[in-house]
């Protein structure tokens, strides 16, 4: 049979089985397309989730809480991930910080980008800035200068650096995204610091920055996750900074013959790392 553009022309010329088998087709489909809408139930979107798809982001409840009043010059990212300040807000306010602002006035923490209306009807109340910071730059202040100088009940505050995140280690001068992330990274490859003068092992990161950042930032070695060499593979062994294959493969080998109890035993390795290995023993256990 020949068909041409017309269906209908083709619908006449077919035979009386074509016919009847496109009629069957077409039956099923109806049929198959009612029983759908019989059988398969329709989805109710929550009358809540309707409201909230409806709301522009700015009409919308705020996240943030709180309990008491806060000093937006102090708090650090885990008081404000736990307030319910989102990611790029406490960004925002950081990036300000480190960068030598100071929030002067209950207003000026009001206009930091991120804030919706809501948020700032919620965080107005709770907004406590240091009566000392307020005098500073009050207009006509003789102190009013456009650099940072630290409060004197912030002169001690510290970071402890095995338990800092990107975003606090942020907070520190000539610190940047990109350093705070090495500086993680390389601690997660040690097992933590035991000292502050390792900051200048981390790559990128000058003596000059590691000088600034020193008087800010305190090392508490409890928190060092340390490796047992009893059960660690030689793959495990040299991926510490302070390991090299040939360390960790007499410590292999020293073990099949009877496991480490203490740490003279390592010094007796014929291993050449001898320098590498007197910084690795802090960093391991034995059981």
């Amino acid at each position: 049979m020949i068909y041409n553009e017309n269906p209908w022309r083709n619908f006449v010329r077919m035979t009386h089985d074509e016919k009847f088998g496109v009629l069957v087709i077409l039956a099923v489909l109806m049929v198959g397309g009612v029983a759908s809408a019989w059988i398969i139930p329709v989805r109710q979107v929550p009358q809540s989730d309707v409201n909230v798809l409806a709301e522009p982001a700015e009409q919308q409840a705020s996240a943030l809480h709180f309990e008491a009043a806060f000093d937006p010059n102090a708090v650090d990212s885990v008081w404000l991930v736990g307030h319910g300040f989102d990611p790029r807000q406490i960004y925002n306010l950081l990036n300000y910080r480190r960068k030598g602002g100071r929030y002067k006035t209950v207003e000026d923490f009001c206009r930091l980008y991120g804030f919706t209306p809501r948020d700032v009807a919620a965080v107005k109340p709770f907004v406590a800035i240091d009566t000392m910071v307020q005098q500073k730059y009050a207009p006509g202040s003789t102190q009013n200068k456009p650099h940072y100088t630290p409060l004197p009940n912030e002169a001690h505050y510290t970071i402890e650096l095995n338990s800092a995140d990107t975003a606090i280690l942020n907070v520190l001068p000539g610190i940047g995204d990109k350093l705070a992330q090495r500086i993680v990274d390389y601690r997660s490859r040690l097992g933590g610091f035991c000292r502050i003068a390792q900051l200048a092992e981390v790559y990128g990161l000058s003596a000059e920055t590691c000088q600034k950042i020193a008087p800010f930032v305190t090392v508490d070695d409890s928190k060092i996750v340390r490796l047992n060499i009893n059960k660690a593979s030689v793959s495990r062994l040299k991926y510490h900074p302070y390991c090299s294959f040939y360390l960790a493969k007499a410590i292999y080998e020293h073990r099949l013959k009877q496991p480490f109890t203490n740490a003279g035993e390592l010094r007796l390795l014929n291993s050449t790392d001898t320098a590498g290995l007197s910084r690795f023993i802090p960093y391991i256990c034995f059981e």
